[in-house]
Parts: structure tokens; sequence; C-alpha cells
């Protein structure tokens, strides 16, 4: 029977140690999310443009024009490069043709030898080719990888809600919780003291 109540006891402090983990790893990568989403923000506000971290430029996909590469929401990095690097099969990130204020990410599926160079790209989820070939010129860079859905969350932290739920209330949480643990702190030691301890 002893042997019995000492496994449930070590189960249970296990069982705290882990949830304990658990919960610092959880306030952790918390933390580090919301310094990222705060340094995009900042960093598209003051700099009124594309959010860039370690020479990639961030984007939000809009569309799901590139399914199964990528969906709606995600967030693609793309890495600029020369004209002359890109080769059929990239995805690239360009300045639409037909819509210069627009930023588009799709395949290249052919490369015409005129001079400047031009793509012509679809997207994977297209049945036909874009009808309009993309110049050199308009070339932002190769999409080198995506992060799903995490644009929608980019999305929602430009907005004055978003600022407030995902930014100011978790660090007035975090906040609040570190100063629980200091009073915490000094009670204990306050009861040491007057308790005649070191």
């Amino acid at each position: 029977m002893e042997n019995t109540i000492t496994k449930r006891q070590l189960l249970f402090v296990a069982g705290r140690k882990i949830a304990q983990l658990a919960g610092k790893l959880f306030f952790a990568a918390t933390f580090i999310l919301m310094a990222l989403l705060v340094f995009f923000l900042l960093q598209s506000r003051l700099a009124g443009g594309v959010p860039t971290v370690a020479g990639y430029q961030l984007y939000i996909v809009l569309s799901g024009s590139m399914s199964p590469a990528f969906e709606t929401g995600s967030i693609v990095l793309v890495r600029q490069l020369e004209p002359a690097l890109v080769q059929v099969n990239d995805i690239i990130a360009y300045y639409d043709p037909e819509r210069q204020d627009t930023i588009t990410t799709h395949r290249v599926v052919e490369i015409l030898p005129t001079q400047p160079l031009r793509f012509v790209t679809r997207g994977d989820a297209n049945d036909a080719n874009d009808t309009v070939p993309v110049f050199a010129d308009n070339l932002v860079g190769r999409v080198a990888f995506s992060l799903p859905y995490l644009g929608y969350l980019f999305s929602f932290v430009n907005t004055g809600a978003g600022i407030l739920f995902l930014i100011i209330v978790p660090s007035l949480l975090m906040i609040a919780s570190e100063l629980r643990k200091l009073m915490s702190y000094v009670a204990v030691h306050e009861s040491v003291k007057k308790g005649g301890g070191v």
C-alpha cells in the first residue's frame, strides 16, 4: 500500500512539474510571438513598407490561386534575386502587369527569351496561364517558403482590436503575473525575517 501511495505521489509531482514546464513554454512562446507581432507592426508602420526579416520580405496570401502550395491566409517569405536566376517551376512574387499596385505570387511555367526577359506564370489552382507575361522589371523575388494561416493573425494585429487583444491585454496579464510572483517572494522573505531566519 505504501508503494502505491508513493507511486501516486511521484506521478502527481511529475505531473505538476510537466504542467509547470508546459506553462513556462507557453508563456515563452506567447512572449516571442507578441514580440514578433510588435516588431512587424512597428516596422511596417514606421518604414511604410513591407515587413522584412533577415533579407526576406513578408507577404500575406489573399487568394487561393496557389493552392495546394500555400493557402489563403498564409505568409510567404520572398527573397530578392536577379531575373536571370529565375527558373521554370520557381514561385515568384511580382507586380501584376495588369494592376501595378498588386503583388502576385505565381509559378513560372515558361521563360520567354526576349529582351528584357519575360516570365509566363500560372497559379497552381488555375486552369490556364496568366494572360500577360511578367517583365523582369516587375519581379520582386522568389518565394522561399510559406507559413500557413499566420497571415490571418498578422492582418488582425494591424487593427485596433488586434492591437488590444493580441498585444496590450497579454502584456498586461504578463506584467500582473510577474508582479504577483514578486509580491509572493517579498511576502516569503518578510515571513522568514520575522521568524528569525536569514
